[in-house]
C-alpha cells in the first residue's frame, strides 16, 4: 500500500494507481438483476440504464514487499528508471545483483533472528496485463468473495499493467500465511540492516 501513496505522490513519474487492489466489474448481461447477492450487496429487481459497470467491487491488501528488476544490471533499464525520478536524492546511483535462492535462504534466517517468525518468503515473477477483472452474469447471480480469495490475491501481488513491463520486476513478500494481503495499514516498513548472509548473496555490484 505504502508503493502505491508514494507513486502517487511524485510527479513524472510512472505511478501505478492499481498497486495493493484490485476491481472486480459485474455487469448484468440484460441489465436487469433479478436476485444478486455480490459480496453481500443484495440487489432485487433492479434495472441499470446507460452504465457499463452495474456493479464494482474493490479489493485492497497489504504485505511487506521487496522488487527488483530481473537478470544481471541492464544500463538501459537503469537510465531509464533514473529519468523518471524527478527527485535528484532519489534517482539510483548504484545496483546490486543477487543470487535468489542465496537470498531468500538469508532473509528468512534474519527474520527470524529479528522475531518475525510468523512471516514466510514468497517470491515470483510478476506478468504484465490487465488487472482488473471483468464479469458478464446473469440476472439471478451469487457471488462471494472468500471463494476466490487465493485468485484474488495473487492477481494484486503479481500482475501489473504493461505500462511498468520494462522493469521486468521480480517481488518478495513476506507474509502470514494464517492471513496473507492483511498487514495492518498503519504498519512501518520493515527494515532489514546489513547482514553477513545477505551481503553473501550477492553475485555482483557497481555504481552507473
Amino acid at each position: 500500500m505504502d508503493y502505491r501513496a508514494d507513486e502517487g505522490a511524485v510527479q513524472g513519474r510512472l505511478g501505478d494507481p492499481e498497486e495493493s487492489r484490485l476491481r472486480e466489474v459485474f455487469r448484468s448481461r440484460s441489465n436487469f438483476f433479478s436476485d444478486a447477492d455480490i459480496e453481500g450487496l443484495r440487489l432485487t429487481n433492479c434495472t441499470f440504464d446507460g452504465f457499463s459497470q452495474h456493479v464494482v467491487v474493490e479489493t485492497v491488501v497489504n504485505d511487506f514487499c521487496s522488487c527488483s528488476s530481473i537478470g544481471t544490471f541492464d544500463p538501459t533499464r537503469g537510465q531509464f528508471l533514473r529519468d523518471r525520478e524527478q527527485q535528484e536524492e532519489k534517482k539510483p546511483g548504484a545496483y546490486v545483483t543477487y543470487h535468489v535462492p542465496t537470498l531468500m535462504k538469508a532473509l528468512s534466517n534474519r527474520l527470524k533472528a529479528d522475531g518475525w517468525s510468523n512471516l514466510e518468503l514468497f517470491g515470483r515473477v510478476v506478468e504484465y496485463g490487465k488487472k482488473d477483472r471483468h464479469w458478464s452474469v446473469e440476472s439471478k447471480f451469487t457471488y462471494t468473495r472468500d471463494a476466490d480469495a487465493l485468485a484474488v490475491w495473487l492477481g494484486i501481488a503479481f500482475i501489473k499493467s504493461k505500462v511498468f513491463s520494462h522493469e521486468e520486476e521480480f517481488r518478495i513478500l513476506a507474509i502470514d500465511r494464517s492471513k496473507p494481503g492483511d498487514l495492518d495499514a498503519s504498519a512501518k516498513p520493515l527494515v532489514i540492516e546489513h547482514d553477513k548472509g545477505i551481503s553473501g548473496a550477492i553475485a555482483s555490484l557497481d555504481y552507473y
